[in-house]
């Protein structure tokens, strides 16, 4: 829910794991780190599942994989 996607936000510390227990394991999204310069959103999806294909032009993206794998293209380029 939306309530929840902002509930986490600038917290001093968000732990995955409580996460994990209040959203479930299913698919979901949750950002915690909000400000004039930086974004960072924690996302859980399933197997099978992606991510629409944009960019930034005015910012980079980065990635933590904490469990699993990902595939993503950078400049027709894919990595794993």
């Amino acid at each position: 829910a939306l309530d929840t996607f902002y509930k986490y936000e600038n917290a001093n510390t968000v732990n995955l794991q409580e996460l994990r227990e209040e959203l479930g394991m299913g698919s979901w999204a949750v950002r915690i780190a909000y400000n004039e310069t930086f974004g960072g959103v924690v996302i859980q999806q399933q197997p099978g599942e992606g991510n629409r294909k944009h960019f930034h032009p005015d910012a980079d993206e980065n990635w933590v994989i904490l469990d699993g794998e990902w595939e993503w293209w950078i400049e027709n380029v894919g990595t794993r």
